[in-house]
């Protein structure tokens, strides 16, 4: 092993990186890293330039320290010393990557976490935290404490869901009298609209909800019996499904003044809070009341407030390994607040996706240039059978893909501001829709745009970053049949079409879509977010049927096509697996008959191939399974919410898929709506690495731990 020659390179690949992360540091400009949702709270954000700047010194220094050392480097760089640079390359990044994040002190998500008000709270020890945010060894960092009564819980989850902001004493008694309402609501509900009883009997049954939510009619125009007849006649209203007529329902409770928690309740509220606080140590760290004192305050001292965790040295490295890998699963619950995650650092968040969008290699190839060593750094990175259309020379190669993935990213940012986008989210967004990585700036990914038409330009832009990138070159050099010749693209296609219609059948069925147009709408949406690996969500598809949640568990194991920024196990390795397998069931009953292995009707040359591919998808299988019993068996109950270890089994499973596929969210507690900030240290950083093996061929990372790999002979 050329150590010197190998140090000359990673030192390059730090300089890049510190070089776009001096990019990211615009960011921090309100001029330029702004959102029309979001306000901006400075018109510079100190804390993360200076994270950043900080981590860009890191790199320099680690970067011209690795140069020094193997300035007097001599001989080329040969596959062994490749294979290395691809390996270690994306180790060096993930820990130059995560710096950011660290140093910042970036907010995770609350030390509170809630499921349903009939199961115990969780509360986060950060007894188990040094000075240094460094995890002390403990096992289960989630701590079950009591259940709570349907207000308190109430209480707890609107400020939950406001985030490390938190709510004035008035704004948070408005919360819980509206999330106290929509109780009464789901309660009533079925005795109001659905029951098979006579419309006095349902009058009645609305009259006695209006008394459960405490209204003065005294201030009404109306008579309690008159607004329960005109919402009986809505009963039968066919325009309105199950949640319009809830939602009308609270409305019209709120329009009447109702408040079930009055003041003196609310008062009660919190000064059971109180109490608990002062009794228990972990709840007084978690739940913060505003300050009494006088003096300059910030509005978030004068609030109710849950404390957010900071991100941890595991958190960070799989937040920039999570970009790097272009897998978009995150440990960040709101993406929403400046003052957790400055814009500065959502824009370096997404700014790894750029660069693992065709991997930093292939930017180090176009660069620098490897001589004979350049097609194996190539390989390493965009795996799969070269296709007709490539050029020779790798440099070359890398210079036409390198400029095909950015100017693709230009024009999707371009499309994507008239769209109503800000600069800012335009560029985040065709960065994580190129790469097939699927980070976002909002805590809803595309969802929170409600717009068809973005879903659609993305939607197309997705299937693209999914496309062999030969392909897209031999489509510039008007040669559009070679699309339809490739068997590999027919494939996938023919995937996202079958998959798509099978998703709105079904879910029209079961009753997710209200009708065709938001079947496919969401359907074609999410299976091109699932196959290309993107992961990004536009709709709760943990809340579809079993059948369109099991098929996604199932694509996620598909890939986009070889040769593209898509991560995964790649179509065309599934179409050979195949193959190989008609071979071989025909070889039991003939085996005298040798047949060659042929693919799209040409005969595979290289006989190694069967078994490589047999060897590929048995490791898989052995890396999942092996994965899957880690987790289950490390991961503490709390992980699911208390008593909800029901689901830890399939959960576990869509997580190591979600990953090992570079997917991003999977189901139950890393649903769409969900993240991996509840887990534990190990299983981050198991994650981690099963996001650098899926994004790499699996033995540019298996021999890093193998020592003869690392021998001079």
């Amino acid at each position: 092993m050329n150590y010197r020659l190998l140090s000359k390179q990673l030192g390059r690949v730090a300089l890049l990186i510190g070089v776009f992360m001096g990019l990211c540091i615009a960011g921090a400009f309100g001029i330029f890293g702004f959102r029309y949702d979001i306000a901006t709270i400075t018109p510079f954000e100190q804390e993360g330039a200076a994270a950043l700047l900080a981590s860009v010194a890191i790199s320099v220094v680690v970067g011209c320290g690795l140069l020094y050392w193997g300035r007097n480097s001599k001989g080329e760089l040969y596959r062994k010393e490749a294979m290395a640079v691809v390996g270690l390359s994306w180790v060096l990044a993930t820990v130059l990557g995560a710096l950011p994040f660290y140093l910042a002190g970036c907010g995770r998500g609350p030390a509170i976490r809630l499921t349903t008000a009939a199961e115990p709270v969780l509360l986060y020890n950060l007894e188990d935290w040094s000075s240094f945010r460094f995890q002390k060894a403990s096992w289960q960092h989630w701590h079950v404490k009591q259940s709570l009564s349907g207000e308190q819980f109430d209480f707890l989850s609107a400020l939950v869901d406001r985030g490390a902001q938190g709510l004035a004493e008035d704004d948070l008694k408005a919360e819980v009298n509206e999330r106290v309402l929509r109780s009464m609501v789901d309660e009533a509900y079925h005795n109001i609209f659905i029951a098979e009883i006579d419309v006095s009997a349902r009058m009645t049954n609305v009259e006695q909800l209006f008394a459960q939510a405490t209204i003065n009619w005294e201030n009404q125009s109306e008579t309690p019996r008159e607004v329960a007849s005109r919402v009986v006649a809505r009963a039968n209203d066919v325009e309105l499904n199950d949640a319009g007529k809830k939602q009308l329902l609270v409305a019209l409770l709120e329009s009447l003044q109702a408040e079930p928690v009055d003041g003196d309740e609310f008062r009660e509220l919190v000064d059971a809070f109180r109490r608990l606080r002062e009794q228990d140590a972990e709840w007084e760290a978690a739940l913060l009341f505003p300050k009494e004192e006088g003096g300059n305050q910030s509005p978030r001292e004068n609030h109710y407030r849950i404390t957010w965790v900071p991100m941890d040295i595991a958190d960070a490295l799989f937040e920039s390994q999570s970009g790097f890998s272009t897998t978009g699963a995150t440990v960040i619950s709101d993406l929403e607040d400046p003052e957790e995650v400055p814009h500065c650092l959502l824009l370096w968040r997404s700014t790894t996706h750029f660069l693992g969008g065709l991997g930093i290699i292939v930017l180090f190839v176009v660069i620098l240039g490897q001589g004979s060593a350049g097609k194996a750094l190539m390989r390493a990175e965009m795996p799969g059978p070269t296709k007709e259309g490539s050029t020779p020379r790798m440099q070359h190669t890398a210079w036409l893909f390198a400029g095909i993935y950015a100017a693709l990213n230009a024009v999707l940012t371009v499309l994507l501001i008239p769209l109503g986008l800000s600069p800012f989210d335009a560029i985040c967004h065709a960065f994580g829709t190129m790469a097939t990585g699927g980070f976002s700036t909002y805590n809803a990914s595309l969802g929170h745009f409600q717009s068809a038409t973005i879903e659609y330009v993305v939607t197309f832009f997705m299937i693209l970053a999914g496309t062999n990138f030969t392909l897209l070159y031999l489509l510039l050099l008007r040669q559009p049949k070679a699309l339809f010749k490739d068997l590999e693209w027919r494939t996938y296609m023919s995937i996202i079409a079958g998959v798509t219609v099978l998703i709105m059948c079904f879910g029209l069925y079961y009753g997710d879509f209200v009708d065709w147009i938001q079947a496919l709408r969401y359907g074609l949406f999410q299976v091109v977010a699932i196959i290309t690996t993107t992961g990004y969500g536009t709709n709760d598809f943990d809340q579809w049927n079993s059948f369109g949640r099991g098929v996604l568990l199932l694509l996620m194991f598909v890939g986009g096509c070889a040769g593209s920024t898509g991560g995964g196990m790649k179509v065309i390795r599934h179409i050979m697996f195949w193959q190989i397998l008609k071979l071989e069931v025909e070889r039991a009953y003939r085996p005298s008959v040798v047949r060659p292995l042929r693919i799209g009707g040409r005969v595979v040359e290289d006989q190694g191939l069967r078994s490589n591919i047999l060897v590929y998808f048995g490791l898989i299988l052995f890396i999942f399974v092996g994965s899957w019993l880690f987790v289950v068996t490390w991961e503490p109950d709390a992980t699911w919410g208390g008593i909800r270890i029901d689901h830890k089994l399939i959960d576990s499973a869509s997580g190591i898929a979600a990953t090992l596929n570079n997917i991003g969210p999977g189901l139950g507690t890393v649903g769409a709506t969900q993240n991996y900030g509840h887990f534990s240290g190990a299983s981050k950083l198991l994650f981690v690495l099963l996001m650098m093996i899926g994004r790499l061929e699996i033995f540019a990372i298996l021999v890093l731990f193998v020592p003869a790999f690392w021998r001079n002979r």
